[in-house]
């Protein structure tokens, strides 16, 4: 019901779209200034354009903000996002409708996934040579983090903020431990300015001056870095596959400005009573429900929604809203949802909220029966045993206990109450009852009349916990068996 509910709020707010340029310059320029070697910038704005055109107007900011926010460019980022947060409602329908597209892009991932050319090889990224101690920090960082490109390149980008002083400073400051009688930090600030030539005082001047500098570009350096390293270790996708920009193939043609009013309109337009009805089918079929309820579901979305709509696109934008689609992909619904004109989506999100309890009146009907096992009674105690404990030691201890405890008739009469239980009668007791023709009244009086059975039921958990050992969990054997001999 919550995804149906979003699903209402996310067409309402989906039909003050309006289309945007397919092509995104400011995400293909943006992505070739790194001048990666390895990533596709056209599919990347390929991509970007698809998570804007299922944006609502005040989502689309988000998407070529966010992707200069990943890449650790002049952004609005979070202004666009506390504009989007401003109103609770819209924020999450706009969730609704990228979820049909895998979900917003949240990191430089998110926006180049799919976009990795197959065959590449990264950006180059040279270490260093100044000063001495930057190999020292490369490898304890490789030690650290096990990728020794993105500390190449961390090395790189802080040696440029700082001087080659400042820089080995910095980095003693935390890695220099080699004066093994300094045991204070003002012993081993000395120790460390020693090495250096420094003073004390000047050696906290350093190290200090370096923090101020790099912390004042460490968003931007560690995004860089993130954005040169990320797909190091993808394998790449050929061109043709590059142009589905990640997404299921079809998807990037579909939402294309050439062709999304040319087929999904009119696709809608022909019959939208019966694509209507085919996603409520669909979608009650999906959910796992009975023929009954769903015959009874269909019979009252025709009474209640159909009948009462004052236009088919109506009922089509209804079964929109209650199923998410269902039967479709994401790029279909997607696009089906920008086809239905706004005074039908209102008028059916009018409907969807005084609907809510479609179906409730409807009954799943009796639960189909499992098959009969099959085999002697042991083995079929054995079955139900192993298919609910998953042990087949315990379970061959249990039913051997069990086996010795009844006489044959009354061990044959106990699993068959279990294997009821088992394939889920409703009343497995007047179920083995009647299979013996027997009310469930004359079984209780039988069993009365069976101190035998009753006498070895009792001694069950016992003998059950002989075989646990201690352990925690039991197999429920009924509490109150049926009839046995004796009668």
């Amino acid at each position: 019901m919550r995804a149906a509910i979003f699903a209402a709020f996310a067409i309402l707010a989906f039909i003050s779209f309006n289309p945007v340029s397919f092509a995104q310059p400011t995400v293909a320029e943006a992505c070739e200034s790194f001048e990666r070697p390895n990533i596709d910038c056209a599919c990347v704005a390929s991509r970007a354009a698809v998570y804007e055109r299922v944006s609502t107007d005040q989502t689309r900011p988000l998407i070529a903000e966010g992707y200069l926010y990943a890449l650790g460019l002049d952004n609005s980022y979070e202004a666009s996002m506390e504009a989007m947060m401003s109103d609770p409602i819209a924020a999450m329908a706009a969730i609704e409708m990228y979820d049909q597209v895998g979900g917003r892009p949240e990191n430089i991932n998110d926006y180049e996934q799919g976009c990795v050319i197959a065959g590449a090889s990264p950006l180059a990224l040279a270490a260093p040579s100044e000063p001495a101690v930057v190999d020292e920090y490369i490898a304890g960082c490789t030690a650290s983090t096990g990728d020794v490109r993105f500390c190449t390149c961390d090395a790189s980008r802080k040696t440029t903020r700082v001087s080659d002083l400042e820089f080995e400073a910095y980095y003693r400051s935390f890695s220099d431990y080699s004066d093994s009688d300094a045991t204070t930090t003002k012993e081993m600030t000395e120790a460390r300015a020693k090495k250096m030539g420094v003073s004390s005082a000047q050696f906290d001047s350093l190290q200090s001056s370096a923090r101020n500098k790099m912390s004042a570009h460490q968003a931007e350096d560690e995004a860089y870095c993130a954005v040169v390293t990320w797909a190091d270790d993808e394998p790449g996708v050929d061109a043709e596959t590059r142009m589905e920009a990640g997404f299921e193939p079809g998807l990037v043609g579909r939402l294309a400005p050439q062709t999304l009013n040319s087929t999904v309109v009119s696709d809608a337009e022909a019959d939208p009573l019966e694509k209507a009805r085919a996603i409520v089918d669909t979608a009650c079929t999906s959910d796992g429900n009975s023929e009954q309820y769903c015959t009874c579901y269909k019979a009252e979305f025709e009474t209640e929604i159909v009948a009462k709509a004052v236009s088919p696109g109506v009922a089509l934008a209804w079964a929109v809203m209650a199923n998410g689609g269902s039967g479709m992909t994401g790029s279909e619904q997607v696009t089906l949802m920008q086809s239905i004109p706004q005074a039908d989506n209102q008028s059916a999100a009018m409907m969807f909220m005084e609907t809510m309890d479609m179906g409730e009146s409807c009954s799943q009907g009796p639960a189909a029966a499992a098959p009969k096992l099959e085999g002697t009674p042991r083995e079929r105690m054995m079955t139900v045993c192993i298919a609910e404990n998953e042990d087949e030691a315990l379970c061959d201890c249990m039913v051997s206990k069990m086996e010795a405890q009844f006489n044959p008739d009354d061990f044959e009469l106990m699993v068959d109450i279990r294997e009821a239980e088992h394939r889920g009668a409703e009343d497995a007791f007047a179920e083995v009852a009647a299979e013996r023709g027997l009310s469930r009244e004359e079984a209780e009086q039988a069993l009365m009349n069976n101190p035998a059975i009753i006498g070895a039921s009792m001694s069950m958990g016992a003998s059950m916990m002989q075989c646990m050992g201690g352990m925690p969990q039991m197999p429920t054997f009924p509490a109150m068996p049926g009839m046995g001999n004796g009668q």
